[in-house]
């Protein structure tokens, strides 16, 4: 977790919740929240992935923002699409009805808004 007093919010990356029991995810979680300040947002970064089943981070988040209540102008999320796995690999999410899908199911799981989205890696030879 690191502060950014200029920027006004504290950046909390939950990639590795899956490490930790979702108890210890929600401590986690309550711990950052309650050290914003006065007019900074907790701004947190999650993905898909992030978890050991798919969109099982973004479930996490979601349960933390309704059963205590968070103000939602208090917390910024960043999610991530694009990429999906199977027996294979990794499986690119590039069609207009994958990403449809992915986002909307993220903005489920969170059972929120998404404020920040982006392209999680962008399949190989795509340029921007």
């Amino acid at each position: 977790m690191t502060e950014n007093t200029t920027l006004r919010h504290i950046n909390l990356g939950i990639a590795q919740f899956q490490l930790v029991s979702e108890t210890e995810q929600l401590t986690i979680l309550q711990t950052a929240f309650k050290n914003i300040k006065p007019n900074q947002k907790l701004m947190i970064d999650t993905a898909a992935h992030y978890g050991l089943q798919k969109h099982d981070n973004e479930r996490v988040l979601g349960r933390f923002l309704a059963e205590y209540s968070i103000p939602r102008d208090t917390i910024y999320i960043a999610t991530k699409f694009g990429i999906d796995f199977n027996e294979n690999g990794i499986v690119y999410e590039d069609s207009d009805d994958k990403i449809l899908e992915s986002v909307t199911a993220s903005v489920e799981s969170l059972g929120t808004y998404i404020d920040h989205l982006y392209v999680h890696r962008l399949k190989p030879g795509i340029s921007m």
